[in-house]
């Protein structure tokens, strides 16, 4: 959190890592959801770049 707020950097989180940033934290994009490109992944659409951490590819790919 302390990283996201250093940088002013939106966060989402995948249900194992859920809690790691609160929902309601400025920041916060929410929990991805299993759902091809809900709400969470349009911020991926328009972004420079991503930075994973503790990302496993099996929860969701990146790209969807």
């Amino acid at each position: 959190m302390q990283f996201s707020e250093d940088l002013n950097m939106a966060v989402a989180s995948t249900f194992p890592e859920k809690g790691t940033i609160p929902e309601d934290h400025p920041n916060s994009l929410g929990v991805m959801d299993f759902i091809v490109h809900d709400y969470v992944n349009f911020g991926f659409d328009t972004t420079d770049a991503v930075i994973f951490v503790d990302y496993e590819l099996q929860e969701m790919p990146y790209f969807v």
